[in-house]
Parts: C-alpha cells; structure tokens; sequence
C-alpha cells in the first residue's frame, strides 16, 4: 500500500496513488501467519456502524466484506508461530504491559475511506500516535525476545481495513469512484484505544480469523505510571 505523506494531518483524507486494477489479495496460502499487535473495534457501535455504511457503498461481487466482529487495525507483526514458546509469549506480554504503564489511551478518529489495488480501507489519525503505540510494542518484543528478528514497519499510514479485493485485473474505476464519493458524505466516527491484544492470527478462505494470547493495557490519564 503507498500513501503520501499528508497523512500525518488528521484533517486530511489520505491519498492513495491512482488504481487502475484490482489485485486480489487471496493469493497466499492459507493457515496460521504468527503472531501479531491488533487493535479491535468490537465494542465500539460507532465504528462498526460507519463501516457498515461504507460497505453498502462498494458492494461489489469482486470485493469480500470484513465481517464487522473482524474489523481490527494492525501495529505490526511479531514472528512466525514456530519462533515463539509460551513461556516466550508471557515475556513479551509482561515486557509490553510493563512499558504501557508509561503510554496513556488515546484517542483515534476515522475521516474517511482510501482504495488500493487489494483492499479499502477506512483511514485512522492520528498517525504519529498510533505508531508510536506500535514502537513502543515492537520495543517490548526485542526486551523480551531479543531473538526475533522483526520485519520494518510497513510505510503506509495506520488503517482499518473493510474489504478485501478478491479478483485480479478487473478496473477499479467503479471502486475508486465509490469510495470518492463516500468520502464527500462520510461522517468521521471517534474511538478511545485503552488496550493492544497480541493475537494468533490465522488466514482462511478468503476471511481472517485470530486468537487472543494477550491483553496490553494502556495507562489511564489520570493514572499514568512516570518511571523518571
């Protein structure tokens, strides 16, 4: 996914470069990915419903809707599911609760919709507070698990993905279109982000699916840890 860099302005839509093709993005095999940061949004009516209306605008037979108990935003994967024991995961889970006691909860607002060759995804601002939520993660990871060689972070801005294209070559004209649209109509939804979930994640048959290994708390504002 290529954004350009006007993402870090939480008043302005993000924008993709141009599409002209879809690019499925079924095409790897399935079974389980690792483990990974997540943030869910199952709780939250508000953003379950703006996704909801931004599907019923790109209903289109080569698109595959993220079930609204799936939606989730991604800060980053961690390793594969061989590279880590249990005893290994309770450290990175102890490592990253230890450091959030420092990181306050926030909050997130979605302004808009993006389209890239595979995927529409609703935008998420602010950036910079989101990735620094997912360094402070990937920080625990290397305390803890010195070991683990963990990929660079992706260049794209955060994002809540809604579906998933799953044909090769059909013109995203109609898509873009749609999402273009949307984006003069959509009404921005807002969500506090009080805790990260380490999770299993697993891909099936066009679909998504994880376990939740772990719950990260974030700090309150009113109860926020200094270690100075």
């Amino acid at each position: 996914m290529s954004f350009t860099p006007e993402a870090n302005d939480l008043r302005m839509p993000l924008q993709p470069q141009p599409v002209r093709y879809l690019r499925s993005h079924w095409t790897r095999p399935l079974g389980p990915l690792g483990y990974y940061w997540f943030l869910t949004f199952e709780g939250n009516p508000e953003i379950r419903e703006l996704a909801k209306g931004c599907q019923a605008l790109i209903d289109f037979s080569y698109f595959d809707q993220v079930p609204l108990d799936s939606l989730h935003l991604t800060l980053g994967r961690i390793a594969n599911v061989e590279k880590l024991s249990p005893a290994q995961l309770d450290s990175i889970t102890s490592s990253a609760r230890y450091l959030c006691r420092s990181t306050t909860s926030f909050g997130i607002e979605i302004p808009s919709m993006s389209s890239v060759p595979s995927a529409v995804a609703l935008d998420v601002r602010p950036v910079d507070t989101v990735h620094d939520l997912r360094d402070t993660l990937r920080t625990a990871v290397s305390t803890a698990c010195p070991h683990v060689s963990l990929r660079s972070p992706k260049p794209h801005p955060p994002h809540i993905t809604i579906c998933y294209a799953n044909s090769d070559g059909i013109s995203a004209a109609d898509a873009m279109s749609a999402v273009e649209n949307a984006n003069h109509t959509i009404q921005s939804a807002r969500v506090e982000v009080t805790e990260a979930k380490l999770v299993l994640l697993e891909r099936r048959q066009r679909s998504y699916s994880w376990q939740v290994i772990s719950r990260i708390p974030l700090a309150r504002a009113s109860t926020r840890t200094s270690s100075e």
